[in-house]
């Protein structure tokens, strides 16, 4: 019983590539599932757009604390030049100390805002995609009466 190179107990050829080189080797490669998640390319970033927003929240969010702070501070430099009496240092801070609190306060406000809307709305089209699965296994006469909206008969 003879066998072929590279084959069997023998010496193998040299010029024939061994390992998984060989077509013959090569594991068959699966194709993804149509219900998983994409996984990310080479050019493509590796978190969701979501999370790069809301990184970008936050720091817009330190950016506005700190140019409050830097006016404020500026102006109570400004105020200590020009006022001798701590009243009138007061009497002009408030106005400037109340327009940066009502601005910072609303900008924190609309990013809340617009964090639980993003949230609801994440939300929202996951339970549209849970209800496409479920719809296209549901058997057809029950999924036609509730779509016209007659009660279920068993």
């Amino acid at each position: 019983m003879s066998t072929a190179p590279g084959e069997g107990p023998g010496p193998k050829d040299p010029n024939q590539p061994s390992g998984p080189e060989r077509a013959e080797d090569e594991v068959p490669t699966s194709t993804p599932s149509p219900l998983a998640p994409e996984q990310p390319t080479a050019g493509e970033p590796s978190r969701p757009a979501a999370e790069r927003t809301q990184d970008a929240r936050g720091l817009y969010g330190v950016i506005v604390v700190l140019a409050g702070l830097g006016v404020t501070l500026v102006a109570f430099g400004l105020s200590l030049l020009a006022f001798d009496k701590a009243g009138s240092v007061s009497a002009a801070l408030s106005p400037i100390t109340g327009v940066i609190g009502t601005i910072v306060g609303a900008y924190f406000g609309v990013q809340v805002g617009s964090s639980g809307k993003a949230e609801s709305d994440a939300a929202r089209t996951k339970a549209e995609e849970d209800a496409k699965r479920l719809a296209a296994v549901a058997p057809s006469g029950p999924a036609m009466s509730v779509l016209q909206r007659q009660p279920v008969t068993r």
